[in-house]
């Protein structure tokens, strides 16, 4: 995780460029945002803050915004508001609050593009709501140990990846090819 200061987008070309993973505080991309983040260790709970930090779209063109929901009944709200925004993205049920797929379940996962969505994969019943070991995980320590996993994978390849992980790949190259079409 970089604190990039004003020059993230650089970073962010620069980490295009030579394939590799960036993670940005929220902080950086809008100081305001991330206050309004921080109230949840006031409030015990999270607040609407927290959905639209999971619709932002540092970039807007070819790109794919990976985004989650908590809530079974938010699903179908979110693939309405990216279809608005003409979003391009992969929806799905996120692990710890966040946009990723549970290393060994399957959820549901949904493309948005032009407009339009649909499932790209109705994922298994075994994805429940389970409680999480460590609920409490901080972020930055969650992405840098992402981060260092996702550099693990490519130096070896796909096939060490939980079968989880494997299958959000497989869907975000779907939607990608979508926006390439």
């Amino acid at each position: 995780v970089l604190d990039l200061g004003s020059d993230w987008l650089s970073a962010l070309e620069n980490a295009h460029a030579q394939a590799q993973p960036l993670f940005v505080h929220t902080r950086v991309l809008h100081p305001g945002l991330e206050a309004l983040l921080n109230k949840r260790a006031q409030l015990g709970v999270r607040n609407s803050t927290h959905t639209v930090v999971k619709l932002l779209r540092p970039l807007q063109h070819n790109s794919v915004l990976v985004t989650s929901y908590t809530h079974p009944e938010f699903l179908n709200l979110q693939r309405e508001v990216l279809c608005g925004l003409n979003a391009t993205a992969l929806v799905l049920r996120g692990h710890e609050g966040e946009a990723v797929a549970h290393p060994q379940r399957a959820p549901r996962m949904d493309a948005v593009h032009a407009g339009r969505t649909w499932c790209l994969d109705e994922g298994d019943s075994s994805f429940t709501d389970m409680p999480e070991k460590n609920p409490n995980r901080d972020a930055v320590v969650t992405a840098a140990q992402t981060q260092g996993l996702l550099l693990e994978f490519k130096a070896h390849g796909l096939p060490a990846l939980p079968a989880g992980l494997q299958r959000q790949i497989k869907a975000i190259a779907a939607v990608a090819t979508e926006v390439s079409a």
